[in-house]
């Protein structure tokens, strides 16, 4: 005899069918209860001590659905009892040392048909054999895995992150770099046996990569004819057209190549196929200390803003986008973005394309002054108060042309205005300082530095300007408008007088 219940939990189907559970009451020391993977609607069942109590005075769906619930559980307790009556045999003769609930489980998974111990047991170690030969090819996959190299892991690292087409770029060159840095410890220091496996990336190889970057120009002069041979391998194995020629890198690329290898490495030691990161340790003091941002002062916004620019539509259109972004400090891609819909009671509010998928990101909210609001007035197209109310919010503020034509474009009216003002600049590759017109570097991004720049020196509160400009909290982007000002100076040596 066997107990029937019915599980408290509706089938995945959702149909409000229930599974029937089934208890034997032996052997008397287990009493093993199973799932019997047949359902029955609630309503039909009634069931506690015997299977004829799956009542059928219901509807003729109900009815048929019970019918065949009572065969397949009858079915069911057979073949469950059938296991226990040959568990039972087999613990007389000695075969089995004791009966348990995991063997009646293995041996009900087998779906044989009234099966002799001598079968089961055969099925068993089938199984096992199985189980043990797909075990070694798991095994033997994850042997060739770890034996894949880096430039592999760099392709897989980018399509699991989801690095951006631009930034794949930059990863497709790091590849290039190691490659040429592996074929040079071949070559030209004869250690033939080093293959770049993420096992293979030790402290002293870290150090050493890092050393060849910085020197790697001054190596290819020094061993042109190793270099020749290095360049063309790596332009045959990355299927690169043109001729490959070593260029002069400055310090804050070479950081970012060591800052992108390091990353790379650390998803490897997430993935457990690495124990650790020497990357990590790697001192990132060649990177180039920057100048101090180049912006406009709020006099050269102003005087910008007014020049005269009525003989050249163009660059009166571009010049106006200009100060709009001057005065509500977004990237160059966000301003390409925006649309109606994004000011609210004349505050504009977006999500910062750059940090989008960054957890922590803070979203920009720059009350609109009325310079700004004017320029949205001046470009609505003619037909804008005719759109309705959602066309009017998916409809852009400004045409932004490409960036090129708009840098372009900006250089040019910087210099039709006068900004002629010298200021410092760095030599990425080089380092060295040096002093440049202002409309020399004007470009879109200085917008952006410019409304930094004027309202940090306007509040010194970089909670405020942070909120509206989109940095972080902490930014070191940021902390570089936060220099000292010959006004500052002037200001505290008053109390000297």
């Amino acid at each position: 005899m066997a107990k029937l219940t019915l599980s408290n939990r509706e089938s995945r189907g959702k149909d409000g069918k229930r599974e029937i559970f089934v208890e034997f009451r032996q052997p008397k020391e287990l009493r093993p209860r199973f799932k019997s993977g047949v359902f029955v609607d609630p309503a039909a069942f009634h069931g506690n001590e015997d299977i004829c109590y799956i009542d059928i005075n219901v509807s003729k769906k109900q009815e048929k659905e019970a019918l065949e619930a009572r065969r397949d559980i009858i079915s069911f307790i057979q073949t469950v009892d059938h296991l226990i009556a040959i568990a039972k045999d087999a613990k007389a003769k000695g075969y089995l040392d004791t009966i348990t609930k995991t063997w009646l489980d293995d041996a009900l998974s087998l779906n044989l048909k009234e099966p002799s111990f001598i079968q089961i047991q055969d099925a068993f170690e089938i199984k096992r054999r199985a189980k043990e030969a797909q075990e070694r090819e798991k095994a033997e996959e994850a042997a060739k895995l770890s034996k894949k190299t880096i430039y592999f892991y760099i392709d897989e690292y980018c399509r699991i992150k989801r690095i951006s087409q631009n930034r794949i770029r930059l990863y497709q060159s790091l590849k290039r770099i190691l490659r040429r840095f592996e074929l040079f410890n071949r070559i030209c220091k004869k250690n033939k046996d080093l293959v770049l496996y993420p096992e293979a990336i030790t402290k002293d190889l870290a150090i050493d990569f890092k050393e060849y970057i910085e020197n790697e120009l001054e190596l290819s002069k020094t061993e042109p004819f190793q270099f020749d041979e290095i360049c063309n391998i790596v332009k045959d194995e990355f299927a690169l057209d043109g001729q490959t020629k070593i260029v002069e890198r400055g310090g804050n690329r070479n950081a970012e190549i060591i800052k992108m290898i390091s990353s790379v490495v650390s998803w490897l030691v997430g993935e457990e196929l690495v124990t650790e990161n020497p990357f990590r340790t790697i001192d990132k003091s060649m990177k180039t200390r920057p100048a101090d941002p180049v912006y406009l002062s709020k006099k050269e916004l102003d005087d910008l803003a007014c020049y005269d620019l009525s003989t050249n539509p163009k660059l009166d259109r571009l010049r106006d986008y200009f100060v709009f972004q001057c005065v509500i400090g977004s990237r160059y891609g966000d301003l390409c973005r925006l649309t109606h819909g994004n000011i609210q009671n004349n505050i504009l509010s977006y999500t910062p394309s750059k940090t989008a998928k960054h957890d922590s990101q803070v979203l920009p909210r720059v009350p609109l002054v009325p310079r700004a609001l004017s320029l949205i007035d001046k470009y609505k197209s003619s037909d804008f108060d005719q759109k309705t109310k959602e066309e009017k919010a998916n409809t852009l503020l400004f045409n932004i042309p490409p960036m090129t034509t708009y840098n372009d474009a900006i250089k040019e009216v910087f210099k039709k205005c006068g900004l002629d003002r010298q200021v410092e600049v760095v030599d990425p590759k080089t380092g060295k300082r040096y002093f440049r017109a202002l409309y020399e570097c004007a470009s879109s991004h200085m917008a952006r530095r410019t409304f930094a720049g004027i309202t940090w020196q306007a509040t010194k509160d970089p909670n405020i300007v942070c909120k509206m400009t989109g940095h972080a909290e902490g930014s070191k982007a940021f902390f570089r408008y936060r220099a000292i000002k010959d006004e500052d100076l002037t200001d505290a040596i008053k109390v000297l007088e």
